[in-house]
């Protein structure tokens, strides 16, 4: 059941903290009521293979099940009804990277707050380019172009909510002439495209999140 609840909501820390108490009585006395820890948790949570049980910690487990649902929106999962109420009726013609997050409800506020960790640990496969915004998803080395390129969308002709799929064609980057040298430095070193449908990948594994 904890389960469940923490790869629906970010848990408040005094439930993470009663959840695990209540799993560390039922290790040491088969029960819920109070026992003596023979071991410290953070050991137990260690993989096997370090001395551990392998359990998860559940507030690791509680923001990497958010993460995993943030990827999810990152890159436009229509088969999920949660991602399609958020894009029609929250984010609209925004990215999850730049609304603000002190908009909205509190569970939705502490989720935003998991974006600084995120951006660390994924990496954006270009496919098509039409789930990716162009100014405003760091899908470029330098960032969301939007944060460095300000005068970016007028002296490009590309409003801000364009998608990065105004700038592929059949495969290969097409730019429109770039004239203010403040814009230059975009078009110096542009990833790689690797065709088909727009991914979002964890760096140095197999390319699927995991918990």
């Amino acid at each position: 059941m904890g389960v469940y609840w923490a790869s629906a909501f970010i848990l408040p820390k005094g439930v993470i903290k009663d959840i695990e108490k209540r799993l560390r009585a039922f290790l040491w006395r088969g029960t819920e009521n109070s026992g003596y820890p023979k071991v410290a948790w953070k050991e137990i949570c260690k993989p096997k293979e370090e001395g551990g049980l392998g359990l998860k910690d559940m507030g690791t487990l509680n923001r990497a099940l958010m993460c995993k649902k943030l990827c999810e929106v990152i890159r436009c999962d229509r088969t999920s009804i949660w991602v399609e109420w958020l894009r029609h009726g929250r984010l609209r013609d925004d990215s999850i990277w730049s609304i603000p997050e002190n908009r909205g409800p509190w569970g939705w506020r502490k989720m935003l707050r998991l974006r600084g960790w995120l951006r660390s640990v994924v990496e954006y496969r270009i496919g098509d380019g039409s789930d990716f915004f162009l100014w405003k998803d760091p899908w470029h080395h330098l960032g969301p172009l939007l944060d460095r390129f300000l005068r970016g969308p007028n002296s490009l002709g590309l409003h801000e909510s364009t998608m990065l799929s105004s700038v592929i064609c059949e495969g290969h980057w097409h730019w429109p002439l770039i004239t203010d040298m403040e814009c230059v430095e975009i078009t110096h070193v542009l990833p790689r495209i690797h065709g088909g449908t727009d991914r979002i990948i964890w760096k140095g594994s197999s390319g699927k999140p995991t918990t």
